[in-house]
Order: C-alpha cells, then structure tokens, then sequence
C-alpha cells in the first residue's frame, strides 16, 4: 500500500517534468530548423536570381550587337523580374537573421546588402541603356560579373555558417536528451527502493525511446546522416513523436544541404523528385531519391519503369515523418 501510494503521487510529478522538458526541446528544435532552412533557401534564391541577372545582361548585349532593339529591351524586363526575385530573397534572409545572434551571419548580410546597392544601381543604368540602344560597355560586363562572384561567395558562407549552427543545436539537443534520459532514470531508482517491479516497468517504457533518440542525434553529431534511422523508434507518447519527427526533418533537412549539388539522375529518377517536390522541399526530394536507390542498390542513372514499386515503398518508409500525402507514393508507382 505505501509503495502504491507513493507511486500514485509521484509518477504524475514524474510525467508533468518529462512533459515539460520534451514539449520545450521539440518547441526549440522546430523553429531552430524553421529558422535555418529559410535562410538556406533565400541564400541558395540569391545565387540562383544572380545567375540568372549575369545571363539577363549578357543576352542583352548580345542583342544589342545584333542591332536587336526590342529583343534587348524584352530581356531587360526579365532582368528587371530576376531583380525583384533577389530583392525579395534578400528580404526574407534579412528577416531571419534578425532573430539571431551570430555575428558572422550579420558581417555577411552587411556584405551581401553593399553589394545588392551596386547592383540595383547597375541594373537601372543597364535597362536605360536598353530602352535607349546605348550598348552595354565590356567594363558594366566585368563590373557586374565581379558582383555575381562575390555574392555567390557571401551566400556559400552564409549557409556554411547556418549549417555550423544547426550542428551545435543538435549538440545541445542532444544533451537534453541525454540529461532527460538520466533524470527520468534516477527517478527509477527511487521507485526501486519502493516498489521495484513498477519503477522498472514505468523506467523502461519512459526511458527507452528516449535513449533512442539520444542514439540517433549522437550519430548526427557525428555527421554519421546515413545511418540515422529515426523512424525505427516506437513510442506512445505524443510529445516524444513529435520530436521524433522533427529530428527526422531535421537530417533530411542536413542530408540535402550536404549533397548542395544536385544529384546525378536519369529522367525517370527527375520526374521522381519532381513529384515528391509537391510535398517538400526540392532539395530534400532528390537526396531522398538518391537514399532510397542506394539502399536498393540501383544506379539513380538507371532507374526505369520495374524500379518504380521498389522506390516508392523506400520511400514510403524513410520518409514516414514528415506526413508526406501517401497519394504520392501511388502516383509514383503508377509513373
């Protein structure tokens, strides 16, 4: 009777702390990776808007040889347009970075803002030239080329540096994990001294998944992103599947930025990605892709109609949490 009742009292103390400290780890994890996967996908904006604004100005002067008046005036709206797109990307990682404390993410945006200022100033210079045929000189050429380049070098280091962050915030997720794990299993010990056979049973259903995910996020700080298999936890607990889940995003989030250069595929496995593209990012679907065709030992250049079924139950699984609609594990079948 007394170990019942001292049961009885304690394990809702027991619950409402690992409640607690779980909620509040998967709060910070969720936006850590809100936050740091919009400024990777404003940084890579920027690389790609800038690309596009170098070819906007070279085909304009290429017109403009030609004696191509109102083709060159036609690509200086598009130009124009790519502007926008960059300003806007701009917007969205200055936004960002407002929330945060890294000094070095501020020295780099500084830099990147110099530089949309000389451009913006180049762009407005390029299009009046445009719509007045005065030819772009070769020094505008190389003047703008040399911002493109160093744009493209402040956004490289932008998400190098936000991959750095996310790699300490797994770090320290994976303290909290560590510290909740002890905690909860001295708890345990206290049971024992009571009432053993109920401490051990409430330790080893608590304790266990817990244990797990420490497992897990240790081998993502170790950069060990292949072996990460979340989706082999079971729990019960809502606020302990939700983490669950957002460590999941959070390595794929990771493996994506990893492989920064688009895979190698053949049109099959691009349809592919562009079908999961629906569903997350674009970034994510390919290394997807990628995964599940290495864990099936098929050549991602060699993917035909009989791999189809085989792939899209690989991805049914790895991606299992991230509430992917299934439909389009269906629609990738019947591809």
């Amino acid at each position: 009777m007394t170990a019942f009742v001292f049961v009885a009292g304690f394990t809702p103390a027991m619950t409402a702390f690992t409640y607690q400290v779980v909620t509040d780890t998967s709060e910070t994890a969720t936006d850590t990776i809100s936050s740091s996967f919009t400024m990777m996908e404003a940084s890579n904006t920027l690389i790609s808007s800038s690309q596009s604004m170098r070819t906007n100005l070279e085909s304009i002067r290429q017109h403009q040889d030609r004696g191509q008046i109102s083709e060159a005036v036609t690509e200086a709206g598009r130009l124009s347009g790519n502007f926008n797109e960059f300003d806007e990307a701009y917007s969205d990682i200055s936004m960002a970075v407002s929330y945060s404390s890294n000094e070095d993410l501020e020295s780099e945006l500084d830099r990147v803002s110099r530089i949309k200022s000389e451009i913006d100033t180049q762009i407005s210079t390029i299009i009046a030239s445009a719509r007045t045929n005065t030819s772009v000189t070769d020094d505008q050429l190389d003047s703008f080329r040399d911002n493109i380049h160093r744009l493209s070098q402040s956004s490289s280091r932008i998400n190098d540096i936000i991959i750095s962050d996310q790699r300490s915030d797994i770090q320290q997720l994976n303290s909290s994990l560590e510290e909740l794990g002890f905690n909860i299993v001295m708890m345990g010990v206290s049971f024992m001294f009571i009432a053993v056979p109920i401490a051990y049973y409430c330790s080893l259903i608590i304790s266990r998944p817990i244990k797990e995910l420490s497992v897990e996020a240790r081998k993502v700080k170790k950069e060990n992103l292949e072996d990460v298999d979340v989706d082999r936890i079971e729990t019960r607990a809502d606020e302990l599947r939700k983490l669950k889940e957002v460590i999941s995003r959070m390595v794929l989030t990771l493996r994506a930025e990893f492989r920064r250069e688009s895979p190698e595929m053949n049109r099959m496995g691009l349809d592919i990605a562009e079908k999961l593209s629906e569903e997350v990012p674009r970034g994510t679907a390919e290394s997807s892709v990628v995964s599940a065709c290495e864990k099936l030992d098929i050549d991602p250049l060699e993917i035909d109609d009989g791999d189809l079924e085989d792939i899209a139950e690989q991805l049914r699984v790895s991606m299992g949490g991230l509430h992917v609609d299934q439909d389009v594990f269906d629609e990738i079948e019947e591809m």
